[in-house]
């Protein structure tokens, strides 16, 4: 049997039934998990449910008020 792309075995893996089996996997949750987009507006507030979540975006959606958004700078010198 091969191992899936992510490198978990199958048999390490469960299926997750519910909105809370969800979050709770997403809270324990501690590999990183990125999210790589222009702007990342559509996902405000995804890093309270997930840890370890950040954003790599190029317009930064919250002007500076959040950690774990890396954006291009605005500034213009």
């Amino acid at each position: 049997m091969s191992e899936p792309s992510c490198g978990v075995p199958s048999a390490a893996r469960r299926r997750l039934n519910g909105i809370s089996e969800i979050r709770g996997f997403f809270r324990e949750n501690t590999a990183p998990v990125y999210f790589f987009g222009a702007t990342a507006f559509n996902l405000l507030g995804i890093d309270r449910w997930v840890r370890n979540f950040s954003y790599v975006a190029y317009f930064d959606s919250w002007d500076g008020g959040t950690r774990g958004c890396l954006a291009r700078s605005t500034s213009r010198t």
